[in-house]
């Protein structure tokens, strides 16, 4: 699927090569970055690019990587993730800083699970997120995902999130 609406102002476009910009800000910035690992390096960078436009070419539907855009694709928002395996559908969602606190990371997650059984790829979903990240958490949560939450409690720990 090449795109997807998101909500109203936004919808999911495939990514593409003039989309690298966008890649490299979500993938340097300490602020996003954070709760995944350290910012990448420019090399890092390149690299997961060009591993996650491979990905997107690939034939079937193991893994696609979305640009969120604005409808026109003028304003990018950040980027939004659907891997296969195993009948289990895994999301993720980056946003830019400026675009937190505007429940487009809600919608995109809502619209990737949605894909994903819409399109009967998986049987469960599963998400991963930081403990410490409590906004994501928070969104996860309400959308139907479970998480340990003794685990929460627990410092530099990813959270598997269970949506069956």
């Amino acid at each position: 699927m090449k795109q997807f609406p998101i909500s109203k102002q936004f919808r999911a476009c495939l990514l593409e090569h003039n989309d690298f910009s966008l890649f490299r800000e979500l993938f340097s910035r300490y602020e996003i970055m954070q709760y995944i690992s350290a910012p990448y390096s420019s090399d890092q960078i390149e690299f997961l690019f060009k591993q996650a436009l491979s990905l997107n070419e690939a034939i079937g539907f193991r893994q696609k990587i979305w640009t969120i855009c604005n409808h026109d694709k003028t304003v990018a928002a950040g980027i939004a993730m659907l891997k296969i395996r195993n009948n289990v559908g895994e999301v993720g969602v980056m946003l830019k800083p400026d675009f937190w606190n505007m429940h487009i990371g809600r919608y995109a997650f809502i619209a990737l699970v949605n894909l994903a059984e819409k399109r009967e790829l998986a049987t469960s979903m599963i998400a991963f997120c930081h403990s410490q990240n409590y906004r994501s958490l928070k969104t996860l949560r309400e959308i139907g995902f479970a998480f340990d939450s003794k685990m929460a409690e627990e410092e530099n720990t990813f959270l598997k999130g269970i949506r069956k």
